[in-house]
């Protein structure tokens, strides 16, 4: 199986209407077009049982967007606008980007929008194995987000990099302690609570 590692950032509800307008100026400007003018809105909002018994909001996906191409509800193909370090270049194999040399796209970054009552979590999926590892070891990539995060208001940005501790970026760098998503998951559903899921993270990791 391929690697699927994801930036991801969480940042209170409240602070999250001008989620897409932040998002919108990391990415090129394809993409930025489509995005920039919407305040963020999820499509779907429930309430939902979890397996441990609590009653959460669960809610996801951008209200408003037209979807294209290969999109789905929750699942947006986004690119990133970024200048990357030669040296990533070998992680790439025989691609076609354009961003080492001056700014440019890079690739599709499957896109995710969660919330709770309380939280919201964006995720951006790289689409290959070796886009992952870019996420993973790239200087501008992280720098990149970070500077969304800042920006956005986040609580953590951090990498999903598919293990119980991933690369924390900010507030600041660190390993960062995610809990088991299902424990704190839906009833006939592995997705976690946002709500439950983001409150671990500051609890076990003193955000």
């Amino acid at each position: 199986m391929g690697l699927d590692y994801s930036l991801c950032a969480i940042l209170h509800r409240k602070d999250s209407r001008d989620l897409l307008k932040h998002l919108a100026t990391i990415l090129t400007p394809e993409y930025k077009e489509r995005i920039a003018h919407l305040e963020w809105s999820p499509t779907v909002e429930e309430s939902r049982e979890t397996m441990i018994g609590t009653t959460e909001v669960d809610a996801f996906g951008i209200a408003d967007l037209e979807l294209v191409y290969s999109d789905t509800e929750n699942n947006i193909c986004f690119s990133l606008q970024i200048q990357l370090e030669r040296e990533m270049e070998s992680y790439l194999g025989d691609h076609r980007f354009e961003c080492f040399d001056q700014p440019g796209p890079f690739g599709c970054m499957w896109t995710s929008i969660y919330a709770g009552a309380k939280y919201v979590l964006i995720s951006m999926t790289a689409a290959t194995s070796g886009m992952s590892r870019v996420l993973q070891d790239s200087k501008a990539i992280h720098d990149l987000w970070i500077s969304f995060a800042q920006k956005a208001g986040a609580i953590v940005a951090y990498v999903d990099i598919e293990d119980d501790v991933a690369i924390q970026l900010y507030p600041f760098p660190y390993d960062l302690y995610l809990p088991n998503y299902y424990t704190l998951s839906f009833k006939e559903d592995d997705r976690a609570s946002v709500d439950l899921f983001a409150e671990f993270i500051r609890n076990d990791n003193e955000l």
